[in-house]
Order: structure tokens, then C-alpha cells, then sequence
């Protein structure tokens, strides 16, 4: 784990892997609802941007308020076919992506950093 603050690939590498997981985990939750499958892609690089996306209450209520055409409305059908256990996925994903974009940065700080 000490080697991850040195190199930007290998925790770069880890977060791709992760976001992909989750797509794919994402597209087989969706898969049994019949429903549009290419934005469970697009699920797992959301999620790892923007930390904690799913612990919106609003969808809670997204599949009745909100368009069908709407990534609104796919997370809303998500959060109804994995219930509290997509939920706390999502957030583990999204602390282990904070984790990684951490190291990261850290990374490409120390490979930029100006010596005196």
C-alpha cells in the first residue's frame, strides 16, 4: 500500500477496475427490469465523480416524478431492484473511489513537485 502514493498507475488503474465492477453490476441489476442497459456504463464513472450520488432521498420517489429518459429515473429503478443493499455498494464504491483519487493526486503531486 506504501508504493501508491509513488505511482498515479496503479491506483488509476484500481479506480478504472472499480467503475467498471460497478457498471457491470449496475447492467445486471437493470438487465431483469428490461430496461435501458447502456447508461449502467455510465453508472459506475458517475458514481466514483460524484461521491454518495445515491444517498439522494429524491430517488426515493424518481420512478414516479421524474422522466422516463432521465438518468434520474434509471438510478431511481437501481436503487428499487437492489434495495439498501445497492445503496450501501454505491457508497462503498464511492469511499473506495475517494480513497483512490486521494493517491492519485497525491501521485502526480509527487511527480511534479519542484525540488530545491
Amino acid at each position: 500500500m506504501s508504493g501508491y502514493g509513488q505511482s498515479f498507475v496503479k491506483p488509476f488503474l484500481w479506480w478504472c477496475g472499480s467503475n467498471v465492477l460497478v457498471g457491470f453490476w449496475a447492467w445486471y441489476l437493470v438487465y431483469f427490469a428490461g430496461e435501458r442497459k447502456w447508461q449502467s456504463v455510465w453508472f459506475g464513472f458517475i458514481n466514483a465523480i460524484r461521491p454518495f450520488y445515491v444517498s439522494n432521498p429524491a430517488f426515493d420517489r424518481a420512478t414516479t416524478l421524474a422522466d422516463e429518459e432521465s438518468f434520474t429515473y434509471f438510478v431511481g429503478l437501481l436503487i428499487e431492484s437492489g434495495g439498501t443493499g445497492f445503496r450501501v455498494g454505491a457508497t462503498i464504491h464511492s469511499l473506495v473511489s475517494l480513497v483512490l483519487v486521494f493517491l492519485i493526486a497525491l501521485a502526480l503531486r509527487r511527480r511534479f513537485q519542484i525540488s530545491g
